[in-house]
């Protein structure tokens, strides 16, 4: 009986600790996305060259006052929401092949 009664207590502590590492780690994750317990995961990097096929820039020919509102990736193409004259409202859709990087079509949206 004293040997059960070791293990529950025992088994109890471990609980107890693993679920303090696991808000620990949680808090940590929050304020810093880098952190690791181990320290040996290495971060994840976009390489600028593609490794099979694919496009690496492409250029869009947009006033430097454009900002993309929004994107949708659907059937192998890339839909760009532009704001080009920042008043918050979407003037031109861009749709992109994402195999190649082509620009495949330009709607300008008048309101």
């Amino acid at each position: 009986m004293q040997a059960l009664k070791g293990i529950v207590i025992f088994m109890g502590l471990m609980i107890i600790t693993v679920m303090v590492l696991i808000v620990y780690g949680m808090v940590q994750k929050g304020s810093d996305p880098d952190f690791s317990f181990f320290g040996d995961d290495a971060p994840l990097t976009l390489s600028s060259t593609p490794s099979t096929g694919g496009f690496d820039r492409t250029q869009l020919g947009l006033p430097a006052t454009s900002r993309i509102l929004s994107t949708t990736a659907a059937e192998g193409r890339l839909i760009l929401n532009i704001d080009s004259d920042a008043d918050n409202q979407i003037d031109l859709v861009i749709l992109l092949d994402l195999e190649t990087g082509q620009v495949v079509g330009r709607v300008g949206i008048k309101p």
